[in-house]
This record gives C-alpha cells, sequence and structure tokens, in this order.
C-alpha cells in the first residue's frame, strides 16, 4: 500500500512537465533533428543552437535547400548554400523565427517551440493532458497532449528534454500534420561567439545589400543593463517617471535644435541623452549622458539615425519614436510629447 502511494505522488501532471522542458529550454542548448511534413517529400535534417537572450545558429537541409542563419547582437546573416548565396540584416532585439526572402526552408522547418520554450504561451488555454510514459530515442518520456483539433503533443525526458513534437499545421489543401525527432541534445554555454557570425564562404554573392532593422518599437521593454555614465561608472538605468531619450551624435546639429524643446519638457519627464562615445551636442550637456559600455550604443537602440528620441514609460516600456528634429517643429515636438504622457 505504501509502494502504490509512493508511485502514484511521483506521477507528474501535464503542467509540471511542460515547466521542467521550459525549465531545460531557458539554459544554452544545441539539438539536431529531423523533420518531416505531409504532403512534403522526404525529411528535413538539421540543427539548433541557441545562447539566450540574442544568440542563435540553425541549419536545416530540406527540399533540394540547404539553410543557414547565424544571429547574433551583431548581425544575421544567412546562407543558401546550394545556390551560393547570403544575406546580411540586424542586429535585432531578441531572436526570432528566421523569415528568409530566399528560401521557404525555415517558414515550414524551423522548431519555433523551442524559442517559446513554454508551449502554453504557444497555445493559450489548451487543455493538457498527460497520456503516459513512452520511449522516445531511448529516453523514457512524458507525453503530454495539447488540445484536440489543430493542437500538439510533445514527449519530454525526465530532465526536461523534449525528444519528440508533433503539431497540426494549415496549408492550402487543408490539415497537415508536421512532427520533429530530436537527439543529440547538449549544452551551447561554452559555444564561441563565432559559431554565430559566420562568415560567407569565397564564391558567395549577396542577395541584396544588407537591411537595416527598425528602432526599438513601442511595446518593447528598453534594456536598461550595460550602460555608462559620461563620467565613467556602470549604470543599469532605473525609470522612475516618464523619461525622453535621445540618441545622438557630438556634432549632430539637428539634436541641438531640439534642445529648447527638451528643456522645457524637463518639468513633465526626465531627459537622457545617449551616443557612442559618451560625448553629446553643446545645447544638450546639462543632461545625464549614457553610452553603452562597449561602445554599440546606435546598434542597441537600431537607430537609423540621430536624433531619435524615445518616451519610456516609468516602468521601462517605449510609448513612441521619434526620428530626426526640422526648424519649426518645436511647438508641434513638444505637444506630441505631452500628449503621449497623458495617454500612458
Amino acid at each position: 500500500m505504501a509502494l502504490a502511494a509512493l508511485l502514484f505522488c511521483a506521477i507528474s501532471t501535464p503542467d509540471e512537465v511542460l515547466a521542467r522542458m521550459a525549465t531545460y529550454l531557458q539554459k544554452p542548448f544545441s539539438v539536431s533533428m529531423q523533420v518531416t511534413r505531409d504532403r512534403f517529400p522526404g525529411t528535413g535534417a538539421g540543427s539548433l543552437t541557441v545562447q539566450r537572450p540574442n544568440r542563435m545558429h540553425y541549419r536545416l537541409n530540406w527540399m533540394g535547400d540547404s539553410y543557414e542563419i547565424g544571429w547574433s547582437e551583431n548581425r544575421t546573416i544567412e546562407f543558401v548554400h546550394n545556390l551560393k548565396t547570403y544575406f546580411e540584416s540586424g542586429p535585432y532585439p531578441r531572436l526570432y523565427q528566421p523569415e528568409s526572402h530566399l528560401t521557404d526552408v525555415p517558414k515550414f522547418g524551423f522548431p519555433l517551440f523551442l524559442l517559446a520554450a513554454d508551449l502554453k504561451s504557444i497555445y493559450p488555454g489548451v487543455p493538457l493532458k498527460l497520456i503516459g510514459k513512452e520511449t522516445v530515442g531511448g529516453e523514457s518520456c512524458d507525453h503530454v497532449r495539447g488540445g484536440t483539433i489543430g493542437g500538439f503533443d510533445v514527449w519530454v525526458a525526465s530532465d526536461g528534454r523534449p525528444m519528440r513534437f508533433r503539431y497540426d499545421d494549415q496549408d492550402p489543401v487543408g490539415k497537415v500534420s508536421v512532427k520533429y525527432e530530436f537527439a543529440k541534445w547538449s549544452s551551447a554555454a561554452s559555444t564561441p561567439m563565432s559559431f554565430f557570425e559566420p562568415v560567407a564562404p569565397a564564391g558567395f554573392r549577396p542577395h541584396a545589400l544588407p537591411r537595416d532593422p527598425y528602432p526599438i518599437q513601442p511595446g518593447n521593454m528598453f534594456p536598461v543593463e550595460g550602460w555608462v555614465s559620461a563620467k565613467g561608472p556602470a549604470a543599469n538605468l532605473k525609470f522612475t517617471k516618464p523619461t525622453l531619450l535621445v540618441v545622438t551624435a557630438p556634432d549632430c546639429e539637428a539634436s541641438g535644435r531640439a534642445a529648447g524643446a527638451l528643456r522645457e519638457l524637463s518639468r513633465e519627464a526626465a531627459i537622457w541623452v545617449f551616443s557612442d562615445s559618451g560625448r553629446v551636442p553643446p545645447a544638450l550637456a546639462q543632461f545625464p549622458a549614457y553610452r553603452d559600455r562597449n561602445g554599440r550604443t546606435m546598434a542597441r537602440f537600431f537607430a537609423p539615425g540621430t536624433p531619435l528620441i524615445l518616451l519610456i514609460r516609468a516602468d521601462g516600456k517605449v510609448v513612441k519614436t521619434w526620428l530626426g528634429f526640422s526648424k519649426g517643429q518645436s511647438e508641434k515636438f513638444v505637444a506630441e510629447i505631452r500628449a503621449a504622457i497623458q495617454d500612458r
């Protein structure tokens, strides 16, 4: 009787299984995979390596294409090896499913749930059921089913590694089933930066000129770590009231023209100035100045030019952005900022 009670207590719930998987996937990992999709020829084979928050390397050979992408805080670069073509873009503020202009391989073969980690964030409110113990790839796994029509099945090892994942998708013909088989899980904690920043091999041609990213978008949280004040000490920024962040360069005349409007707004919002070097136009010298500790201020803001001005709420979320500052714009700019502050 005591043994039966012990075994009963050891049975996991589906929520516990998915939480175990989410914990494992938050750590740096590398995995090999195979993917199949109804009505698609053959099996895709490749690998994925992730170092959160913004490093990833993915490769998949499928449907006649050999696709690879390297992703870091500095840039992304993707290749279609059989076409000897590459394309650079970014950097981007976080990891996304690759959206390639070169091939459909990542559209149909990227295991997005490994990035999401928490399956309940992809399938909110879906009923979960623990099917039982099954062996996959030589591992004893908990099989969890999510939903009925249009749901998923995942097989999770005792340490949280997903060994198989199946879900329903749609294509023009109707519902299709997609299945991943995973193997050779390992830690990627010591994977060097060079792995996430591959170089185009000799003989490869660019698909197009590098694509600049959009600036930090409204709704995103501002990255508060890794800044240095103009006087030198490290500074993790803390927002306590509406704050205007002004990204500039020491010789930016347009930023200087905004000084009067910024002084007027300083009664309602804190004003902070950012540049790669920490030096700012003389007209903005009265405001606290910061720079990225590695000299990458413009890259961290994804700034296409200066001045780039962001309104940040007290909770650190971006409310609105403005690019540039023209003569005669001051009154309109002040009114827009005040309205945005009121609407927060």
